[in-house]
């Protein structure tokens, strides 16, 4: 608990821009905590299904069928978390968007939950504010939230799929 009051405030947009630029100098991991908690759930939620999904395959799906099944969920059933996920998803382009103009705080506008900001290097940010008012940078909220759905759908799938394989084999 006194550790937590250590932290970065990240009610305040130029902390997470503090955060955007540790995240940067280092391996990648660190750039997962910056974003917004929409983003960050999302990526939590797609690999927790995924993970859910694999244990199921390993466990209840006959040998023959396991091996496509488990690739099928890709990479997302084999990472830690989603801020690993994230790590390994944006490199190149993506951490380049993210990196190359983060400063220092110059302006900010906001309407509603959404604040633009820019940076003295010329970066230009949003980010969205939770209830509680921690900030975060918006990141691919919508492709996020579109997958996670469809991880959620194959997981319900691979359930079901658990009990036909289970039928089967109790008609063997």
């Amino acid at each position: 608990m006194a550790l937590a009051a250590c932290g970065p405030n990240m009610d305040e947009p130029q902390e997470v821009l503090g955060v955007l630029a540790q995240g940067c100098a280092g391996a990648g991991l660190g750039l997962f905590s910056a974003l917004d908690q929409r983003s960050r759930f999302a990526l939590d939620a797609i690999v927790d299904a995924r993970h859910k999904a694999r244990e199921l395959i390993l466990a209840h799906y006959p040998a023959e069928a396991r091996g496509d099944a488990l690739a099928r969920l890709g990479r997302e059933s084999q990472v830690e978390s989603g801020a690993q996920l994230f790590a390994e998803r944006c490199v190149g382009a993506c951490r380049a968007q993210l990196c190359d103009k983060v400063g220092a705080l110059v302006s900010s506008e906001g309407a509603g939950d959404l604040t633009r900001v820019r940076t003295v290097r010329g970066g230009e940010y949003l980010m969205a504010r939770t209830r509680e008012g921690r900030y975060g940078i918006v990141y691919e909220t919508d492709a996020l939230s579109r997958e996670r759905g469809r991880a959620f759908a194959e997981l319900s799938l691979i359930k079901a799929n658990t009990s036909v394989y289970a039928k089967q084999k109790e008609l063997r």
